[in-house]
């Protein structure tokens, strides 16, 4: 057989051999990059699937919160001091006196936050007072702050700026109808107390 052409001084078997290397080459550098395409097609298909999967379960954690919070709050509107502290007019008294001295610092708070701009504190504040207020039966604050945290938590600053100046006076309000009901659980307590005696 004649190899001739195949010798390297063969300007032919030259052409041959830089046309296979190119060839060889360029599948080489076909094949990684393809290759690597694959696996970045791989990865964000994964990830969208990740993604999906997480955001679902996010999503269903969400609403099982969403409803077990309504559901206490349902409870808790129903639920009067006496059920949560038993019948002891001492220890509503004592009730009553701490919401009062707690709530008085929160609507302060509320305040600040509202003129600071903070809605996350804001927000925060009022969704503690909305509960003391509602476990004392003040039904009416704990509307309000209600409506303030709801405010806070969508971001409607102006909102909350409004209904801070309704704040100050429904508290006060609150305040004067707790002192009363302080006033008569204490005369309820001396009469009891009287009475106690007086038959002893």
């Amino acid at each position: 057989m004649n190899l001739r052409f195949l010798t390297p001084q063969s300007l032919k078997s030259r052409v041959t051999l830089a046309t296979l290397g190119v060839f060889m080459l360029s599948t080489v550098l076909l094949g990684s990059y393809a290759s690597r395409l694959l696996r970045e097609d791989l990865a964000r298909e994964l990830g969208a699937q990740q993604f999906a999967t997480v955001s679902l379960l996010a999503g269903q954690v969400d609403e099982g919160l969403v409803l077990r919070q309504v559901a206490l709050e349902i409870v808790a509107k129903e639920m009067s001091p006496a059920l949560l502290v038993g019948d002891n007019p001492g220890v509503h008294k004592r009730l009553l006196e701490k919401f009062l001295l707690n709530a008085e610092q929160q609507v302060t708070e509320i305040t600040a936050a509202a003129a600071a701009g903070d809605s996350a504190t804001l927000g925060g504040v009022a969704h503690t007072l909305k509960s003391a207020a509602r476990s004392v039966g003040a039904l009416r604050l704990g509307e309000l702050c209600q409506r303030l945290e709801t405010a806070a938590r969508v971001g409607n600053l102006q909102a909350c700026k409004n209904l801070t100046g309704s704040l100050s006076r429904t508290f006060s309000h609150t305040r004067e109808l707790i002192q009363v009901a302080m006033n008569t659980i204490a005369a309820h307590a001396y009469s009891t107390d009287a009475s106690s005696l007086n038959n002893a």
